[in-house]
């Protein structure tokens, strides 16, 4: 930054020195001041020029904040309503949602055997019992389920966290058949 302050002033100091020289040469009054005008817009103009390409150098790719949120621009043409399988819609939510948690909770993707471990779970003996269940019963599974993986927090362990899980949520509802999950011997 200093060196181009300092070039950017002896350039103008060259310039200056260059018009008296320039000037000494005119004898006419008139003609001299004139020359002095033109010569000190020329400077000006000169000056500005420098000021703008350095201004143009220095936030052509500065970021600023980020500015208000635009208008709300015409709604899109209406999707297809697509179709959800009773029988296996609430089963895959429910995979997808203990896959979510043991990626968050490790921090990297689920292996294909536990993929496969989970399916198991979801499609054998509960399919059945996940059309049973509404809302709560979901955040109910979910809570228990990650507290189960948070003790070990390996999904090797698959086994003992879905036993442990599956047993302190049948704990919530004792006497009904119709969400209890089934437990098997691993």
């Amino acid at each position: 930054m200093l060196i181009q302050i300092v070039s950017f002033v002896a350039t103008i100091l060259v310039i200056i020195v260059a018009g008296v020289k320039l000037g000494d040469t005119i004898k006419d009054l008139k003609m001299k001041i004139f020359f002095w005008i033109l010569y000190g817009v020329s400077i000006l103009t000169f000056i500005l020029l420098v000021i703008c390409c350095y201004i143009y150098y220095v936030f052509r790719r500065k970021g600023g904040p980020i500015g208000p949120r635009g208008f709300q621009g015409e709604p899109g043409d209406l999707g297809d309503p697509g179709s959800c399988d009773q029988n296996l819609c609430r089963s895959r939510t429910i995979a997808i949602m203990i896959e979510k948690i043991i990626e968050n909770e490790t921090q990297k993707p689920v292996s294909i055997i536990i993929k496969t471990q989970i399916m198991d779970f979801v499609n054998n003996n509960n399919r059945d019992k996940f059309n049973n269940w509404d809302l709560k019963d979901v955040k109910i599974f979910k809570e228990l389920f990650i507290r189960e993986f948070l003790k070990t927090g390996d999904p090797d362990e698959w086994n003992e966290i879905i036993r442990d899980t599956k047993t302190k949520f049948n704990g919530n509802y004792p006497n009904d058949e119709e969400k209890e999950l089934i437990i098997e011997d691993q």
